[in-house]
């Protein structure tokens, strides 16, 4: 009987480890992922402010944002990561708010409510041969002048 129990033993550590051994030489699963950053390019003589609000169309969470950029300057303002989806601006962004900043506080300029593809310009893009990789959109602000 102790035979018996001690080659039980011996076979299942045997099994155990030989499952062990498999899983490490399993390919792994290999997510393609997609990301993307969204800069400001603010063409003004003014500093912005921009206040945004992020999409929740692919599952994630909405979320606000709000940043200050220079007058003549670019920043980043938000960038995002999907598994198995192209990130465009409208499925990242839910709205965003421009605001002229000046000592008196901020004043709202425009609204782009929903976001729109359209205006976003591709800026950099790094794709592998199945479409994934990294992009940059750039969406760009000038003063506007009136007639």
């Amino acid at each position: 009987m102790k035979q018996l129990l001690t080659c039980l033993i011996f076979t299942s550590m045997f099994l155990f480890m030989a499952c062990q051994q498999e899983e490490l030489n399993s390919p792994a699963i290999d997510k393609k992922e997609n990301t993307a950053d969204f800069l400001i390019n603010n063409n003004s003589t003014h500093d912005i402010s921009i206040t945004y609000v992020t999409s929740s169309k692919l599952g994630f969470k909405e979320s606000e944002g709000f940043i200050t950029i220079s007058k003549q300057s670019s920043k980043k303002i938000f960038d995002v990561s999907f598994v198995s989806e192209f990130p465009y601006p409208s499925t990242a962004l839910y709205s965003l708010s421009f605001y002229l900043s000046s000592s008196a506080g901020h004043s709202i300029i425009t609204q782009n409510k929903p976001v729109v593809d359209e205006a976003w310009v591709v800026i950099d893009q790094a794709l592998d041969s199945e479409g994934f990789g990294h992009t940059s959109y750039q969406l760009s602000y000038s003063d506007v002048k009136a007639d």
